[in-house]
């Protein structure tokens, strides 16, 4: 502290020779912070004091150079919200490493220094020793170069690489088409999927989230579809169960989510596809009682099944009755004609037989009141006019049949 009080020239370097660069020390000249040279192996440091010189007991250690080995995904969308994954190794003595976006398209290869002002820089969001994560901004480019800055390491930061930014993903098929008002159905407590085909859906992975309400769909698996010349991709997910999604719908102080919460009367939620800040609404999933379609189907079914059938036992009865009254007629009909043909058959007979008792008695003086012939009158009458009345009986019937005897 004195030595920095006094305006002494303080330097430090490494190694034999190698002096560090941008030197800064704090206002209190406890601690002195510079831009180590580029060295290998162990190296000692020494502060330079004016003419006096002090070196640590510690040696500085050069480890060997980060090392980019892959980059996954290649390529964003023009939203913006992607993470990149860059996998190596050594990255853990890097003390900042950032991602470099070179939009203008200026070239890094001459330059001499990592330390740019024309570039846009992203700091990492996770990192270990072997893998670095970025998010990549929105960008409406078509591509865009970027590189690394991994504290000085000009190989990294002069590489040239090319981010494809692609178009929005389009929907070509789901499981949401086919339902009422884009409705999907599921069984309370019974496993249920999302499915869909979408383009270029399977470049992003994990990165493909659907949520149901406000929870993510469990279990998704992506992947290429062959035969669309690596175009189109297929996003299957497990729906989460009804339950998990309404505690989903709660904030901290028990309060509902409106925005998320759909019909709660019937368990209706909205779903939605993310990826990165990309979002779109895929429809509504809502939840059923198990066998509660089917429940509907069996029974209309049975009740129309019914209808059809006393339909057609009405019919038949109808029919059969219909015979059956036609067959009774025609018996009736058949036993009247005998009826008649035996009274006229008997009518004959005793007409004959009159005619020739006529012939007997001419010359015999009968009153038509007495007996014999009151009894063929009566008779006769009784044939002739069987709906007549036999109080009714006119005196012209009496007179009619006198000259028959």
């Amino acid at each position: 502290k004195q030595w920095y009080q006094r305006r002494v020239a303080i330097t430090a370097g490494v190694g034999d020779g190698n002096d560090c660069t941008n030197v800064i020390c704090n206002l209190e000249g406890q601690t002195l912070v510079c831009l180590t040279p580029s060295g290998s192996g162990n190296q000692s440091v020494t502060v330079h004091l004016g003419a006096a010189s002090l070196v640590s007991g510690e040696e500085f250690v050069y480890g060997a150079d980060p090392v980019v080995n892959s980059i996954s995904p290649n390529c964003t969308l023009l939203e913006g919200g992607l993470n990149i994954t860059v996998s190596g190794n050594n990255f853990d003595i890097i003390e900042n490493p950032q991602l470099i976006i070179n939009s203008d398209g200026n070239s890094l290869e001459k330059r001499s220094t990592c330390d740019l002002s024309d570039v846009t820089l992203i700091d990492t969001v996770d990192r270990d020793n072997n893998k670095l994560v970025f998010t990549l901004p929105g960008n409406k480019s078509e591509s865009y170069s970027y590189s690394f800055k991994m504290d000085g390491v000009m190989e990294l930061c002069q590489a040239k690489r090319t981010m494809t930014v692609l178009d929005t993903p389009r929907v070509i098929s789901n499981n949401f088409e086919g339902g009422k008002n884009n409705t999907l159905s599921c069984e309370i407590d019974s496993q249920c999927h999302i499915n869909m085909t979408m383009t270029q859906i399977h470049r992003f992975g994990d990165q493909v989230t659907v949520t149901v309400g406000g929870l993510k769909c469990i279990n998704s698996t992506v992947k290429m579809i062959e035969e669309s010349d690596g175009q189109i991709g297929r996003f299957v997910c497990v729906v989460p169960m009804l339950k998990d999604v309404k505690d989903s719908l709660f904030g901290p102080e028990g309060r509902t989510k409106r925005a998320l919460l759909g019909s709660q009367e019937t368990d209706r939620f909205p779903v939605k596809l993310k990826i990165g800040l990309y979002e779109q609404k895929l429809g509504w999933l809502a939840y059923v009682e198990k066998g509660f379609q089917m429940l509907y189907i069996y029974v209309g079914a049975g009740v129309v099944a019914i209808f059809m059938i006393i339909f057609i036992v009405l019919v038949v009865k109808n029919r059969h009755d219909k015979h059956h009254i036609i067959d009774l007629e025609k018996k009736h009909q058949k036993q009247m004609d005998d009826v008649e043909a035996t009274y006229c058959k008997a009518a004959r007979q005793e007409f004959t037989e009159l005619t020739l008792m006529t012939e007997h008695t001419a010359n015999i003086k009968i009153d038509p009141r007495e007996i014999p012939y009151r009894i063929y009158s009566d008779y006769l009458v009784h044939i002739m006019f069987p709906n007549v009345d036999k109080k009714e009986k006119s005196t012209d019937c009496d007179s009619a049949l006198i000259p028959l005897l």
